[in-house]
């Protein structure tokens, strides 16, 4: 497991990202109250204990990553507890409509340096180009 890159500038820092499913009461619910117990619920430190021993669910609650249980079944949960202290959300509203053709292009330029089929400088500048061209103000392209 390593950090993500920090960036460039005096103001530059190591962050995690969070992602995954957000849960969410829509306000056109005809049972608001009903799907707001549904979300507590999900959210619960119980079940997403239970979720977490069941399978490949990964907790929201920072408090779980030190459960010795989990920690038995898990040794890589203690790491991972650190990303909630410099935790942002995903940079959704920079690339706005384009967050998809954001996400994929900066999978593919990772997996390319990864397997070894580009080398990573010139990946990373190839990648920075295609992020500004999709950045904010600009066209919705792809997805």
């Amino acid at each position: 497991m390593s950090e993500l890159p920090a960036g460039v500038g005096a103001d530059a820092r190591h962050v995690s990202v969070l992602g995954g499913s957000g849960l969410a009461v829509s306000r056109y619910s005809r049972q608001p109250e009903l799907a707001m117990d549904l979300v507590r619920w999900l959210t619960s430190p119980e079940e997403q204990r239970r979720r977490a021993l069941a399978g490949a669910f990964e907790p929201s609650r920072p408090a779980l990553y030190q459960d010795p249980e989990l920690m038995a079944r898990k040794p890589y949960y203690p790491a991972l507890a650190g990303a909630f202290e410099t935790a942002i959300l995903r940079p959704a509203r920079l690339a706005g409509g384009n967050y998809d053709a954001v996400s994929q292009a900066t999978a593919a330029t990772v997996r390319a340096v990864l397997q070894r089929a580009q080398q990573p400088e010139p990946a990373l500048a190839a990648l920075a180009v295609t992020l500004r061209r999709l950045g904010p103000g600009r066209q919705r392209i792809g997805s």
